[in-house]
């Protein structure tokens, strides 16, 4: 990997749509991007039951989820496009679940005190 690495930042703007996200790794490959990053969350792992109780309109967000099939697709496309492929891991066992995939981890800034996280990362050995 080298420095700098522009990162073009999918997030989760993809509306589990597969034809959103290919499209979403072609355009930053074609505009010159080294890297493309997801996120793999949860709902029911990302808010706490009484918080989705007390606002239901979280619920809205599983629409938001990245599903865990398009994962061999996204990577296969990131190779065909020769861009990196990585992931911003939001629950223990995405680290697992991204691990045959990703070129390299993405912690978000707010899970840095999250210490199992980061070892859980740390211990793939992938960047």
């Amino acid at each position: 990997m080298t420095f700098p690495l522009f990162v073009a930042e999918v997030s989760s703007n993809h509306g589990q749509d597969l034809s959103r996200c290919i499209e979403f790794i072609d355009v930053s490959a074609d505009i010159g991007c080294d890297a493309v990053k997801f996120q793999l969350f949860k709902v029911d792992q990302l808010f706490s039951i009484e918080a989705r109780r007390a606002r239901p309109e979280i619920e809205l967000r599983k629409e938001w989820e990245l599903p865990l099939e398009f994962l061999p697709k996204l990577k296969d496309h990131c190779i065909k496009r020769d861009i990196q492929f990585s992931c911003t891991p939001f629950y223990l066992d995405a680290v697992k679940e991204l691990e045959p995939y990703i070129d390299f981890y993405k912690v978000a800034s707010y899970e840095l005190m999250w210490h199992p996280l980061i070892k859980a990362c740390v211990e793939t050995g992938s960047p």
